[in-house]
């Protein structure tokens, strides 16, 4: 997988076989049933109800150019939360730990127009965090 610097946009690569498929795709044009971005997100804005939780997925799914199926949450006691959307291109995900003042973000997309890099920033704007470290995968690679 490849970690993404979500602030100065550089990237560096962890995973030697991404590194060889990145060099592959642009020889042989590899496909790939999706793309997949987990963030880590911490040190910043709260999300508090359910309402909140609600309106930050429905707007990632827009910024993603992603078509909303369905949005489930679960607030937990004593403290934090849980939200998805699905998608019809696939998923997203957000996980609270406010005692920790860290929030997990997953975004699954498959399909060409699927933009979830946008997903990403958009939370990132809304968030604040002071630290975030975002993950690009590219899953289900083609044979």
């Amino acid at each position: 997988f490849r970690y993404i610097d979500i602030a100065s946009g550089a990237g560096l690569f962890f995973c030697e076989k991404y590194e060889i498929n990145k060099h592959m795709a642009r020889k042989k044009k590899i496909q790939y049933a999706g793309t997949h971005m987990i963030a880590d997100f911490w040190f910043g804005k709260t999300i508090k109800t359910e309402k909140a939780m609600n309106y930050l997925l429905a707007e990632a799914a827009k910024k993603a150019k992603s078509t909303p199926l369905q949005i489930a949450s679960h607030v937990f006691s004593p403290y934090g939360m849980t939200g998805i959307i699905l998608l019809a291109e696939s998923h997203i995900a957000i996980h609270t730990w406010p005692e920790i003042s860290y929030i997990a973000i997953d975004i699954f997309t498959c399909g060409s127009g699927a933009t979830p890099r946008k997903a990403i920033g958009f939370l990132k704007k809304q968030l604040r965090p002071n630290i975030a470290k975002v993950y690009l995968m590219k899953r289900g690679k083609m044979v």
